[in-house]
Formats: C-alpha cells, structure tokens, sequence
C-alpha cells in the first residue's frame, strides 16, 4: 500500500513544480483512483510554508507552496526551518498567566463564545444545550446554571 505522501512525493519528483491537479492526474495516472479532496488536503498539510499547514500538526513537512501561482514542489529542509524560524520571530510572546487550584481560565473569542473547562462543566452539571445564566453581584459577576428557561432574559 502506497502512502499518499509517497504517492506526492514520487509525483513532484517527476513533475518538478506543479499545481494541485497537476499532482492529482498525475497520482491518477500511476496509481488509478483516488480521493482527490484528500490529496488536497495532504499538499497543504505536507507544505511547511502554506498558511493552512497548522492543521495538520503531525505531518512531515517536505513541500514548498508557491503562493505566486499556487504550485507545490519539494523543499529543502533549510528552508522550511528558515521559514518556521522567521513565523516564530513574528509571534507575540505568550504570557501565562498563573490560575489557583480551584481557578479556571478560558479564551474568549472573536464571536464571544468562550469554552467551559471539562472538570468545571462536570461540577455544575452542565450539558450541551444548558442555558447559563449571568448574575451581577456585590463581588462580581456569578455565572451559574439557569433553572428556568426565561429566568436570565428579564
């Protein structure tokens, strides 16, 4: 069984650069049928320098994307380093905050949605779907379970 990295490299080794259905026809022509979205999806996964290659974490990098006019060749592993290098120099420093035993921390996102701790959803038996509700009190702000569905919409 040929791996689809092997089926890409062996693919770029014969075409040089190429763009994506290039790779495709080329695999097609070697190996017969194949999912094609998941050839896509392992080209950007594959290529240390596409902005979407975060997605696939594991994968060995061994492809150059050029975003010029959307081809894939094999890279060379200085410069994937050379790249990942320049991408960390442009990273914010993260700060860590420290958060006590029975403290909990989570990010709120660009849509306001932020993402309740496992333990801590656990404890206040919540559930998907639960309502929650917000209460403004002398020390802060209480966020707890709502009992009823309209008894935080008042």
């Amino acid at each position: 069984m040929v791996t689809h990295s092997e089926m890409i490299r062996s693919s770029l080794e014969a075409l040089g650069e190429a763009k994506p259905s290039r790779v495709i026809s080329w695999i097609e022509d070697k190996y017969g049928k194949i999912n094609r979205e998941s050839i896509r999806a392992d080209l950007i996964g594959f290529a240390g320098n596409h902005s979407s290659t975060h997605h696939s974490p594991g994968s060995n990098k061994f492809l150059w994307f050029n975003s010029g006019n959307k081809s894939y060749r094999l890279a060379n592993q200085d410069e994937i380093a050379r790249f990942r290098e320049k991408q960390e120099m442009k990273r914010k420093p993260r700060v860590q905050v420290p958060i006590e035993d029975e403290a909990f921390a989570s990010k709120l996102s660009s849509s306001g949605q932020v993402v309740i701790p496992a333990r801590l959803r656990e404890e206040m038996g919540l559930r998907t779907g639960d309502l929650i509700g917000f209460e403004k009190t002398d020390r802060g702000w209480l966020i707890r379970k709502a009992k009823k569905k309209l008894e935080y919409l008042e």
